[in-house]
């Protein structure tokens, strides 16, 4: 290989070590080889980690629509035809790399489709190729507290803070609320736990419940700092540290619909994760697979922040044009694209609030034995009622659906971004109201 820093045997192992600096940047290194990296760095006088993890992205990431190619996979069923069509417009005009579809009428399944628009030596997608579900992981958490809560083994107004063991503030400078004891596992499930990460906004009883535009689980950096880890902040780190921080509103006094969902909070689902580990005595992850395992679904996995320890049937990539400071390392700003840590989340960490992957088809499965939105199991249809959960991630998009036609859908992609959409408007919606459209004129 040719001179300079990128092929330096700078760790001793006798190799050279240009393919270290991967599609992971520095997120794949151990905290040991980075200060060997960076203390090689010193040494010679050129090593700028931030210039080199993004060069190691600029050819990678940097999306353009030169060379490339449609492709459509799965079984070319008949009426398949007006669903390809769909989804080739829609990402021929966002420039969406990867995405997948599955649909159910009455549990069996119909249609399941993988769809490309990419380069030609971009992997194609398949119908079971795993995505990341972003908020859409909520639903499996909701369906593992259900199944818990209906065996009798956890009561739903149980205190959570108490139940977790913690009760005592992690720095000396908080002063915990005196309702933080109050919050209930039927609080989270509600979204109803005193907490507003978003903007202030008057509820619909006329109170105004402040914001602090301070999610948790995308300040990472930020509590690891405050509580001098080394690394990235466990969960049980995060629950400790917001144990001691303000509450925007009184348990239970408002909810993600009094609030226009400004009380939307992916740190309660943190904490009813770790409710259903302290119940179980067992992974998170290794409890739900457990629980869809008997739905025939074997391919739901906690995804991995970090590219090299995507799993083998897992989208290639995660697009988003944005970078900023890498979550794995609090104390260096090196910066990273957001699918990858530089949104300051991580996937590893927030699993039941948005860390899970999965496939379209085993979604489809899923949402046609658990409701998308709300707790317990999927009901009988009702004319004009469609039950949906969406989410999304920097490089993922999610959609789940309920339809009143007896129908089960899932769609899922590896972008957030969509160049040319009109300001405000949230061009996924409107593909989920054009495939309701179409299911509701064919399939009743």
């Amino acid at each position: 290989m040719g001179s300079g820093i990128n092929s330096i045997d700078v760790d001793g192992d006798g190799a050279e070590d240009a393919e270290r600096f991967d599609s992971d940047g520095l997120a794949g290194i151990s905290r040991r080889r980075l200060l060997r990296y960076m203390g090689a760095g010193i040494a010679l006088g050129v090593l700028d980690p931030q210039r080199v993890v993004n060069s190691a992205y600029a050819a990678r990431w940097l999306p353009t629509a030169h060379g490339r190619v449609w492709r459509a996979t799965g079984t070319d069923v008949p009426d398949i035809t007006p669903y390809d069509d769909m989804f080739q417009t829609f990402m021929k005009r966002y420039g969406v790399r990867a995405a997948s579809f599955a649909l159910s009428k009455d549990g069996a399944l119909l249609y399941s489709r993988g769809y490309t628009w990419a380069e030609s030596l971009y992997p194609a997608t398949l119908p079971g190729t795993l995505f990341r579900l972003a908020s859409v992981s909520k639903a499996f958490t909701n369906a593992a507290i259900f199944e818990l809560s209906s065996a009798g083994r956890l009561n739903l107004a149980t205190p959570v803070f108490p139940f977790l063991g913690i009760t005592d503030i992690a720095l000396a400078s908080q002063t915990p609320s005196p309702y933080i004891n109050e919050i209930t596992v039927q609080n989270l499930l509600d979204m109803a736990g005193g907490w507003n990460d978003h903007q202030t906004v008057v509820a619909t009883d006329g109170t105004t419940v402040p914001g602090t535009g301070f999610d948790p689980l995308f300040n990472l950096r930020e509590i690891a700092q405050k509580l001098r880890l080394f690394g990235p902040p466990s969960k049980r780190d995060i629950a400790r540290y917001m144990y001691g921080e303000p509450l925007q509103f009184k348990p239970g006094t408002q909810d993600v619909y009094t609030t226009a969902g400004e009380s939307y909070s992916n740190f309660g689902y943190l904490l009813l994760g770790m409710v259903i580990e302290a119940v179980t005595g067992t992974a998170y992850i290794r409890y739900v697979q457990q629980l869809v395992r008997s739905l025939g679904i074997t391919d739901l996995q906690l995804g991995h922040t970090a590219h090299s320890l995507r799993y083998p049937k897992e989208v290639w990539s995660y697009d988003s044009p944005d970078k900023g400071p890498s979550a794995f390392f609090p104390y260096f700003d090196v910066e990273a694209p957001f699918p990858y840590g530089g949104d300051d989340f991580l996937l590893d960490v927030g699993d039941s609030a948005g860390g899970l992957v999965t496939s379209a088809p085993s979604l489809v499965t899923f949402t046609h034995k658990y409701i998308s939105w709300g707790f317990g199991y999927r009901p009988d249809p009702v004319p004009n009622i469609v039950v949906s959960r969406n989410g999304g991630l920097p490089g993922a998009r999610s959609y789940i659906v309920n339809s009143d036609t007896r129908v089960d859908y899932a769609f899922v992609m590896n972008t957030g971004n969509f160049p040319g959409a009109i300001e405000g408007s949230d061009p996924v919606s409107d593909l989920f109201t054009q495939l309701e459209n179409y299911i509701l004129g064919h399939l009743f």
